[in-house]
Protein backbone atom coordinates (compact mmCIF):
# COMPACT_ATOMS: atom_id res chain seq x y z
CA UNK A 1 0.00 0.00 0.00
CA UNK A 2 1.56 2.85 -0.87
CA UNK A 3 0.77 7.04 -1.24
CA UNK A 4 2.65 9.45 -3.14
CA UNK A 5 2.77 12.99 -1.52
CA UNK A 6 3.57 15.86 -3.58
CA UNK A 7 6.13 18.36 -2.22
CA UNK A 8 6.83 20.74 -5.09
CA UNK A 9 4.03 22.45 -5.42
CA UNK A 10 2.41 25.55 -2.87
CA UNK A 11 4.31 25.96 0.00
CA UNK A 12 7.04 23.15 0.71
CA UNK A 13 6.16 21.13 3.42
CA UNK A 14 8.22 21.37 6.90
CA UNK A 15 9.49 17.77 8.16
CA UNK A 16 7.25 17.69 11.10
CA UNK A 17 4.39 18.12 8.73
CA UNK A 18 5.78 15.47 6.64
CA UNK A 19 6.02 13.42 9.53
CA UNK A 20 2.29 14.29 10.65
CA UNK A 21 2.02 12.06 7.08
CA UNK A 22 3.76 9.37 7.83
CA UNK A 23 2.27 8.88 11.14
CA UNK A 24 -1.11 8.74 9.64
CA UNK A 25 0.00 6.46 6.91
CA UNK A 26 1.38 4.48 9.56
CA UNK A 27 -1.32 4.09 11.67
CA UNK A 28 -3.12 2.64 7.86
CA UNK A 29 -0.46 0.21 7.53
CA UNK A 30 0.92 1.82 4.30
CA UNK A 31 4.36 0.69 3.90
CA UNK A 32 5.55 3.05 1.02
CA UNK A 33 5.40 6.68 0.41
CA UNK A 34 6.56 8.26 -1.86
CA UNK A 35 8.13 11.97 -2.08
CA UNK A 36 7.43 13.63 -5.61
CA UNK A 37 9.90 16.02 -6.47
CA UNK A 38 9.59 18.82 -9.54
CA UNK A 39 11.07 21.87 -9.66
CA UNK A 40 13.04 23.65 -6.70
CA UNK A 41 11.64 21.84 -3.98
CA UNK A 42 14.52 20.30 -2.91
CA UNK A 43 18.35 21.44 -2.21
CA UNK A 44 20.36 20.09 -5.28
CA UNK A 45 23.84 20.12 -4.92
CA UNK A 46 24.67 19.91 -8.54
CA UNK A 47 22.57 22.90 -8.93
CA UNK A 48 22.73 25.14 -5.72
CA UNK A 49 22.54 28.58 -7.41
CA UNK A 50 18.54 27.64 -8.23
CA UNK A 51 17.67 27.33 -4.17
CA UNK A 52 20.24 29.50 -2.53
CA UNK A 53 17.22 32.26 -1.81
CA UNK A 54 14.54 30.20 -0.06
CA UNK A 55 13.75 27.08 1.95
CA UNK A 56 13.30 24.07 0.40
CA UNK A 57 13.86 20.46 1.42
CA UNK A 58 17.79 19.28 2.47
CA UNK A 59 19.57 15.95 2.00
CA UNK A 60 19.21 16.00 5.84
CA UNK A 61 15.56 16.48 5.87
CA UNK A 62 15.47 13.85 3.65
CA UNK A 63 17.91 11.05 5.56
CA UNK A 64 16.11 12.22 9.18
CA UNK A 65 12.27 11.27 7.18
CA UNK A 66 14.13 8.06 5.84
CA UNK A 67 14.89 6.98 9.34
CA UNK A 68 11.28 8.14 10.35
CA UNK A 69 9.78 6.30 7.97
CA UNK A 70 11.85 3.20 8.38
CA UNK A 71 11.33 2.96 12.17
CA UNK A 72 7.46 2.33 11.12
CA UNK A 73 8.18 0.20 7.84
CA UNK A 74 7.35 2.61 5.44
CA UNK A 75 9.89 2.49 2.43
CA UNK A 76 10.26 6.66 1.73
CA UNK A 77 10.66 6.27 -2.39
CA UNK A 78 11.85 9.13 -4.46
CA UNK A 79 10.11 10.28 -7.33
CA UNK A 80 11.53 12.46 -9.62
CA UNK A 81 10.21 13.57 -12.60
CA UNK A 82 12.57 13.04 -15.61
CA UNK A 83 10.60 13.62 -18.64
CA UNK A 84 7.83 16.23 -18.23
CA UNK A 85 6.57 18.82 -15.67
CA UNK A 86 10.25 20.06 -16.00
CA UNK A 87 9.24 23.65 -16.61
CA UNK A 88 10.70 25.40 -13.83
CA UNK A 89 13.76 24.16 -14.71
CA UNK A 90 13.98 24.81 -18.41
CA UNK A 91 12.89 28.24 -17.84
CA UNK A 92 16.19 28.66 -16.64
CA UNK A 93 18.03 31.01 -19.10
CA UNK A 94 20.91 27.80 -18.90
CA UNK A 95 18.61 24.82 -19.66
CA UNK A 96 16.29 26.74 -21.76
CA UNK A 97 18.16 24.80 -24.98
CA UNK A 98 17.18 21.83 -23.36
CA UNK A 99 13.43 22.03 -23.81
CA UNK A 100 10.91 20.72 -26.39
CA UNK A 101 9.39 23.76 -27.46
CA UNK A 102 8.44 26.38 -30.38
CA UNK A 103 11.42 28.70 -31.28
CA UNK A 104 11.44 31.44 -28.24
CA UNK A 105 9.62 29.61 -25.99
CA UNK A 106 9.77 27.41 -22.99
CA UNK A 107 9.14 23.82 -22.89
CA UNK A 108 8.38 21.66 -19.96
CA UNK A 109 9.44 18.88 -21.51
CA UNK A 110 12.95 17.87 -21.91
CA UNK A 111 14.86 17.11 -25.22
CA UNK A 112 15.78 13.26 -24.54
CA UNK A 113 17.68 13.20 -28.21
CA UNK A 114 20.72 15.71 -25.94
CA UNK A 115 23.15 14.06 -23.89
CA UNK A 116 23.02 17.59 -22.14
CA UNK A 117 19.29 16.57 -20.78
CA UNK A 118 21.36 12.86 -19.64
CA UNK A 119 23.89 15.69 -17.52
CA UNK A 120 21.01 17.21 -16.51
CA UNK A 121 18.76 14.73 -15.32
CA UNK A 122 22.19 12.83 -13.90
CA UNK A 123 22.75 15.84 -12.12
CA UNK A 124 18.76 16.06 -10.27
CA UNK A 125 19.55 11.75 -9.24
CA UNK A 126 23.46 12.49 -8.25
CA UNK A 127 22.14 15.11 -5.46
CA UNK A 128 18.46 13.65 -4.55
CA UNK A 129 18.61 9.82 -4.69
CA UNK A 130 21.90 9.21 -2.29
CA UNK A 131 19.93 10.92 0.27
CA UNK A 132 16.95 7.83 0.28
CA UNK A 133 17.77 4.30 1.75
CA UNK A 134 15.13 2.58 -0.75
CA UNK A 135 16.49 0.50 -3.18
CA UNK A 136 13.50 2.19 -5.55
CA UNK A 137 12.70 5.09 -7.79
CA UNK A 138 9.89 7.03 -9.05
CA UNK A 139 12.05 8.45 -12.41
CA UNK A 140 8.59 10.34 -13.34
CA UNK A 141 7.88 10.27 -17.19
CA UNK A 142 4.18 11.19 -17.37
CA UNK A 143 3.16 14.29 -19.33
CA UNK A 144 5.77 14.50 -22.01
CA UNK A 145 3.88 17.12 -24.12
CA UNK A 146 6.94 18.01 -26.38
CA UNK A 147 7.63 14.19 -27.19
CA UNK A 148 6.98 14.12 -31.44
CA UNK A 149 6.93 17.72 -31.39
CA UNK A 150 9.53 20.59 -31.87
CA UNK A 151 12.94 20.13 -32.54
CA UNK A 152 12.37 16.09 -32.45
CA UNK A 153 9.39 15.66 -34.83
CA UNK A 154 11.31 14.07 -37.78
CA UNK A 155 13.28 11.90 -35.58
CA UNK A 156 9.90 10.83 -34.09
CA UNK A 157 8.66 10.60 -37.08
CA UNK A 158 11.39 8.21 -38.51
CA UNK A 159 11.55 5.90 -35.57
CA UNK A 160 8.61 6.59 -33.68
CA UNK A 161 7.63 7.84 -30.46
CA UNK A 162 7.24 4.84 -28.66
CA UNK A 163 10.80 4.29 -29.25
CA UNK A 164 12.43 7.84 -28.36
CA UNK A 165 10.37 7.39 -25.08
CA UNK A 166 11.00 4.01 -24.70
CA UNK A 167 14.85 4.86 -25.37
CA UNK A 168 14.58 7.80 -23.18
CA UNK A 169 12.93 4.97 -20.11
CA UNK A 170 16.33 2.35 -20.54
CA UNK A 171 18.54 5.01 -20.37
CA UNK A 172 17.66 6.54 -16.91
CA UNK A 173 16.64 3.01 -16.03
CA UNK A 174 20.23 2.07 -16.24
CA UNK A 175 21.25 4.90 -15.35
CA UNK A 176 19.88 4.11 -11.80
CA UNK A 177 20.46 0.81 -11.87
CA UNK A 178 23.87 1.12 -12.16
CA UNK A 179 24.87 4.44 -10.73
CA UNK A 180 22.66 4.60 -7.69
Amino acid sequence: RGYMLDVARGRIPKVETIKSVIDFLSGLKYNELQLYFEGMCFDYSAYPEYTSDFDCLTPEDIRELDQYCADRFIDLVPNQNSFGHLAPWLGKEEFQHLGLCEEGKKGGTINPLLPESYEFVDGLYESLLPHFGSEYVNIGLDEAYGLGRYQIEEYCKKYGKGTVFMDWLNKLNTLTQEKY
